[in-house]
């Protein structure tokens, strides 16, 4: 059980020991807040704090009290802005927070911010009105938290640091005194990207599917979220589409337009399935695979990143399942790639041993499909 402090009101008081709380916790900081009005501040990330005549704004604090920490120090930044309110008087916002400093031994724990006024029990609202904490997680110095589209996201800065930044903030300078930082088990599911422990053959990819080629340098995917910092690919689960088996479906059903969709390369297999899936005269049918392939959303909505892999993405995929036995795939069976070989013919290549051929196809001969997605 760790303990609590409260920071002097930045007047070079002495700090007071509070008393001990008994609750699950491993990482305590408290920092004492107010705000005087008159004074102007910037929207800016605070480096400094001014002491003076007892006035106080938003700024940092540094407490070392922490399990998972030891006896390391941690540093607590905020960032404000000015709001302007018709008719009344505008207020200084919190708008985001910066924790840094983070040790190792804190690798795999979740960490709570909340925020409290002087002598209050309950928590302050930080953000969509009513919201009074955030939840961060910490994937092995990559931080992440469960609902960042629901009025707070996050960056990481470093393996030891990282910033939260709200879209809807309410918690004013003049209504906080302290923060509290409190690390926990972590209870979340994270994906292996969350968790920092993606390998080929993770079964925890980010969408659900299952890694199966990696890069240390990036590689660059258009149109994927990762875009030029790609280093994975992961390919979707054994019926994907819902059925019983990976389906049998033709790419495209428009078989007289070349689409120039020649990339073979890693990255290359989304700009060549939007290609497709845009092409009239029946690329754009929606039972063609380059359609489908772009409404999965795997199991984080990521409707759009998913694509019919190139051939140079297909053949690591076909070698993970052929010399690692990972990924259920058909044995024996001719597999569609994105990459186009005229008007009229599209690269396949079929899953055996040896060698894996490729071979030309017609587009609108159905061919079976596995989807990927770039991260």
């Amino acid at each position: 059980m760790s303990e609590q402090f409260e920071d002097a009101y930045y007047d070079d008081e002495i700090i007071e020991q509070a008393p001990k709380k008994n609750k699950f916790l491993s990482i305590l900081l408290s920092l004492t807040l107010a705000f005087t009005g008159g004074l102007i501040f910037k929207t800016t990330l605070a480096a400094n704090v001014s002491l003076g005549s007892g006035a106080k704004e938003f700024g940092q604090g540094v407490q070392v009290h922490a399990s998972c920490a030891g006896s390391t120090p941690l540093t607590l930044k905020t960032q404000t802005s000015f709001a302007n309110a018709s008719g009344a008087a505008g207020k200084f916002q919190l708008t985001a927070i910066s924790l840094s400093n983070i040790p190792t031994t804190c690798y795999g724990k979740a960490i709570e911010i909340k925020a409290y006024a002087d002598t209050a029990t309950a928590p302050l609202a930080l953000f969509n009105s009513t919201v009074d904490k955030v939840t961060v997680y910490n994937g092995n110095g990559t931080f992440w938290v469960t609902n960042a589209s629901s009025g707070y996201d996050i960056v990481t800065n470093s393996t030891s640091s990282f910033t939260v930044t709200f879209s809807s903030p309410v918690l004013t300078s003049g209504s906080t005194a302290k923060f509290t930082v409190e690390s926990m088990v972590n209870t979340a599911t994270l994906n292996c990207l969350q968790a920092g422990n993606c390998a080929v053959g993770s079964t925890n990819g980010p969408g659900g599917g299952i890694v199966f080629y990696y890069s240390a340098s990036p590689f660059t995917s258009v149109g994927s979220t990762c875009n030029t910092n790609c280093h994975y690919l992961e390919m979707a689960p054994y019926g994907w589409n819902g059925g019983g088996d990976d389906p049998n479906i033709p790419l495209s059903q428009n078989t007289t337009t070349y689409l120039n969709t020649t990339g073979g390369g890693i990255g290359d297999g989304l700009s060549n399935t939007v290609s497709w899936a845009n092409i009239a005269g029946g690329g754009n049918a929606s039972n063609s695979s380059a359609i489908l392939a772009l409404q999965y959303a795997g199991t984080d909505n990521s409707a759009g990143q998913w694509f019919v892999p190139s051939i140079g993405e297909l053949d690591k995929l076909l070698d993970v399942y052929i010399n690692q036995s990972i990924g259920n795939l058909r044995y024996n069976y001719w597999y569609a790639s994105s990459t186009e070989y005229s008007a009229t013919h599209l690269w396949i290549q079929l899953s055996q041993i040896p060698g894996k051929p490729t071979y030309q196809s017609g587009k609108a001969d159905p061919r079976i499909v596995r989807l990927v997605r770039a991260f």
